[in-house]
């Protein structure tokens, strides 16, 4: 606390001549500059701020959609797997009704044909 005391206490600035005011006016103090600078660099800050922090969250979501579209592709492909197999399937079960259908068509024909032989 007494420090602070000391600190806040500063001794009195020598009066400037009024050469020195004259420059002041001409030329800018170079603190204004600097805070000029300053709020140029604050306004660029926040879009540069966490940037790996963004860099690792966008990574991450990338490889989770990586991850989600391969699962998708792999069940798209097992959905026409069993599809393909139903299809063929329903094929070879249509084809099996066609040919006994046939077959029994031959043998009814075959009995009309020997029945009417057998009459006069």
């Amino acid at each position: 606390m007494a420090e602070e005391a000391k600190q806040d206490v500063a001794p009195p600035a020598p009066e400037p001549t009024e050469d020195v005011a004259d420059e002041k006016a001409a030329v800018p103090s170079p603190e204004e500059s600097k805070a000029l600078v300053v709020a140029e660099n604050d306004a660029e800050k926040p879009a540069a701020t966490g940037g790996s922090h963004e860099r690792d969250a966008l990574l991450t979501r990338v490889a989770t959609e990586k991850r989600i579209s391969l699962i998708k592709a792999w069940e798209e492909n097992e959905k026409a797997k069993a599809e393909n197999k139903a299809v063929k399937l329903l094929a070879d079960i249509t084809s099996w009704e066609n040919s006994k259908a046939a077959e029994l068509e031959a043998e009814l024909k075959k009995m009309q044909v020997s029945l009417s032989s057998h009459l006069p």
